[in-house]
């Protein structure tokens, strides 16, 4: 398990080992480390390049560090994993499973620590709970469930982030999204009814999108 100072300790040992400068997104539990939760240890810490080039050259600089690759991705949406002794690092590019990282993400952004050449930028909690959706472990609806309980959650930016990977990213991530929230309500946790309305809204409008497009290709013989 690692704890915020550990966590600072691997980004200053790759901060310093880089020759470039290098910036990368905090998700995930290691995002949560940065914030006043009462979460306090992360099994693993989690960040996403903003580039796959800046992702090859961290896993250039992970490999002088020691450290051993241990998973290789079979989708450019997966991450790669590299393990040491004391940490394991999963390091994405650009999206998160089925989730990409928008325009919005990146505005929300209120804390960049620097590490000599690597800066970290610490994703909103609002994105942490979005990026936390696309998983299947029961870890992370209770890191959810932890956000939502210790912050006022901002959840018209939940909504319309959804409609926004629904219409740019991948479509079926409202139903994870919708699946994820619903499970955290009846686990106890005080999500909104409306929002769980507007998410399944969101869902059924792209169905009826691509049902109707579907239809409008079908040739009729006659």
């Amino acid at each position: 398990m690692i704890d915020i100072e550990g966590q600072k300790k691997l980004f200053g040992f790759i901060g310093g080992e880089c020759k470039r400068k290098i910036e990368a997104l905090a998700i995930g539990g290691s995002a949560m480390l940065f914030y006043n939760f009462s979460k306090e240890q992360t099994k693993d810490v989690d960040i996403v390049c903003l580039s796959e080039e800046d992702r090859k050259y961290l896993i250039g600089v992970l490999g002088k560090m020691g450290f051993r690759e241990n998973i290789v991705p079979k989708e450019a949406s997966l991450p790669y994993r590299f393990v040491s002794k004391d940490y394991v690092i999963d390091i994405f590019a650009g999206s998160i499973f089925h989730i990409k990282i928008s325009e919005a993400m990146l505005g929300r952004i209120k804390e960049k620590v620097d590490f000599g050449n690597l800066t970290i930028s610490v994703i909103a909690p609002e994105d942490i709970i979005l990026t936390k959706c696309v998983t299947d472990r029961k870890g992370d609806r209770e890191d959810a469930m932890g956000i939502i309980k210790e912050y006022n959650v901002k959840w018209d930016l939940i909504i319309q982030e959804a409609q926004w990977q629904t219409e740019k990213g991948d479509k079926t991530f409202t139903v994870y999204l919708f699946d994820f929230l619903e499970d955290l309500r009846e686990l106890g946790s005080e999500v909104p009814k409306e929002v769980l309305r507007k998410v399944r809204k969101i869902s059924e409008n792209e169905m009826l999108k691509v049902l109707r497009s579907g239809r409008g290709n079908v040739k009729v013989k006659g």
